[in-house]
Parts: structure tokens; C-alpha cells; sequence
């Protein structure tokens, strides 16, 4: 478990004149205002400046694209997909239209779509460091975990150093079990950024499964200082804590996770363990009781606390 890395998003420049306008008409002059907009954060004018351009000029790639952009944003993938296909007809031979289409595509739910967006992207710009990027992730979801290793690693490859790459890197080793190189990759995306928050988690997991609890700990604890209160990343160092036997500390830490988290299952389920380890298993039932409660029906650990409730019953009978 760790951060969902901000997603690169691509947007491209205008390609009328250079000229300043101020014709609310005029494309050009609409699409810069939109980019501006968007820069701002404010999405909705944005995309109501990009209506202007694209109704004032139907063929400028540019401003479906950005649009589109705008769009996903606002995880509007649908239509914003509708963007990046006009965009993408206007411009078949543009690397980038094709990588956004494609991530929208993934945003849809469709990772064949997306992949073969993605694909044809990188055969028409084998140095587009994005696509790599954004094909790792697809990859990943799907449980590809080799072929996303080969894309981040093909993404961090390119200059300059960027830590969510890098970190997105580790993460992959991470569960591929190389837990020394994903130390080497956060430390990277550190050197890059020193107060990376996601670096800092994952490195903190890779030195837990190499048993420093230490360094993992330490880690957790400077990540949480960049961002206090972190649910996942209090989850993470409880469980570190725990595995140290330093299950005051992880207590501690689980009341803050579900204080701020009241419906994480595995909040619950934790909570409980480390009180059982304490040796005091029936201040563990109500944590246990409630993972069942908040968790969904198919929570992979149900079965697990189902049995071991029932086993508690009968051991008091």
C-alpha cells in the first residue's frame, strides 16, 4: 500500500499565431485562456474557454486535446475521451494525443485499449518517457508486474530525475521482492526530492521486509512529517511497530488510522491482532467485530476473523 502517484498529464501548445488576442472568438486566443485556466486549477472555465476554440476552429487538435485534459481532471474520462479521439483524428501522427487517449482509455477501464494507445505512442516516439510511464501503470494493474518494471525502468532511464518515477519504479520492485533495489530507487527519487512522501513509504516497506525496523520506521516517521496524520502511512508504521514488539507504539498509531479512516477493515483487524499480542485478546473482539462490520462482503479477510471469532466462542463454552 502506498501514495497513487499524480498522473502526468500532456497537453500541448497552440499552434495558430503568436500574436496576442483578445477576440473572445478567436481559437487561439481561447485556448490560451483555457491553459491558463487550467493552470489555475480552475477546470470548468477552462473547459468553457476550449468550447470557445473549438467552436471558432473544429480542427485545432490542440484545444480537443487540452480539453480532454481538463476533462480527465475532473474524471470525466468519457467525455473526455471523445476529446482525444477528435484530437487524435485530427493528429494520428501526435505521440502525445495517442498517450492521453490512452489514458483515458485506462481511466475507462479498458487496459487493452489503453495499452495499444500507449503502444503506439512509444513506435512513434520511443523516447516519450510518459508513455513509458503511464504504460507501467496500466501493466501494473494488471498484474504485469515484469512489463512495468521494464517501462519505469525504460521512464527513469530519460532525464531529468523524477521522483514519482522513480518511486513508481520502487514500488514494482517492491513487490517483485528486489526490496534492496527499491531502496536504491527511492533513495534516488529522494536525492531528487527529500521530502518525497510516497519515497519515504515505500522505502520505509522495503526496509520492513529486509527487518529493519529501524530504518522503516525512521522513514515513516519523516514522511509523516511531511504530511501528518497519513492513514496508510500510520497503518504502515503500526505495522512495523508490531512486528518490533513495540505494540503500545502500534496501538497509538491504529487509534489516529481509525480516527481517520472509521471505515478501513484493516485498520480494525490490526488493531485487534496487536491487542491479541498484548495478551489481551478480549479487548480484541470488538476491533474484530467491527472489521466485519465496515468491511465489504468480499474483504479477503473475512473468512479468517469469521473463524477465528467462532473458535474464541467455543473455546468460553
Amino acid at each position: 500500500m502506498r501514495y497513487l502517484w499524480p498522473l502526468a498529464l500532456v497537453a500541448l501548445a497552440g499552434c495558430g499565431s503568436t500574436e496576442e488576442v483578445t477576440d473572445s472568438t478567436d481559437a487561439e486566443g481561447a485556448k490560451k485562456r483555457g491553459d491558463e485556466l487550467a493552470a489555475q486549477g480552475d477546470l470548468r472555465g477552462a473547459i468553457a474557454e476550449y468550447d470557445k476554440a473549438v467552436g471558432a476552429d473544429a480542427k485545432y487538435a490542440a484545444a480537443w486535446n487540452n480539453r480532454g485534459l481538463a476533462r480527465l481532471r475532473l474524471n470525466d474520462a468519457p467525455e473526455a475521451l471523445k476529446d482525444f479521439e477528435q484530437a487524435a483524428m485530427l493528429a494520428p501522427e501526435d505521440a502525445r494525443i495517442l498517450c492521453n487517449r490512452g489514458w483515458a482509455q485506462e481511466q475507462k477501464g479498458d487496459h487493452l485499449r489503453a495499452v495499444a494507445d500507449l503502444d503506439a505512442a512509444l513506435k512513434l516516439n520511443p523516447k516519450f518517457r510518459v508513455a513509458y510511464y503511464r504504460r507501467g501503470i496500466v501493466r501494473s494493474r494488471r498484474g504485469d508486474l515484469d512489463g512495468a518494471h521494464l517501462d519505469f525502468q525504460e521512464a527513469v532511464k530519460l532525464p531529468p530525475p523524477d521522483p514519482e518515477m522513480l518511486t513508481a519504479l520502487a514500488e514494482v520492485r517492491l513487490k517483485l521482492k528486489q526490496y534492496d533495489a527499491a531502496i536504491e530507487s527511492c533513495t534516488a527519487a529522494l536525492k531528487a526530492e527529500s521530502s518525497h512522501v510516497a519515497a519515504l513509504n515505500v522505502r520505509g516497506m522495503a526496509w520492513h521486509w529486509k527487518g529493519d525496523a529501524a530504518k522503516a520506521v525512521a522513514d515513516y516517521t519523516a514522511a509523516l512529517k511531511a504530511k501528518p496524520g497519513d492513514a496508510e502511512i500510520l497503518f504502515n508504521r503500526s505495522v512495523t511497530l508490531c512486528a518490533d514488539n513495540k505494540f503500545a507504539e502500534a496501538i497509538v498509531d491504529l487509534d489516529q488510522v481509525i480516527a481517520a479512516a472509521p471505515n478501513w477493515a484493516a485498520a480494525y483487524k490490526q488493531r485487534g491482532y496487536v491487542k491479541f499480542q498484548m495478551g489481551k485478546g478480549d479487548d480484541a473482539l470488538p476491533d474484530y467485530k467491527k472489521a466485519l462490520e465496515v468491511a465489504p462482503k468480499d474483504w479477503p479477510d473475512r473468512k479468517e476473523i469469521e473463524d477465528w471469532l467462532k473458535k474464541d466462542k467455543e473455546g468460553k463454552k
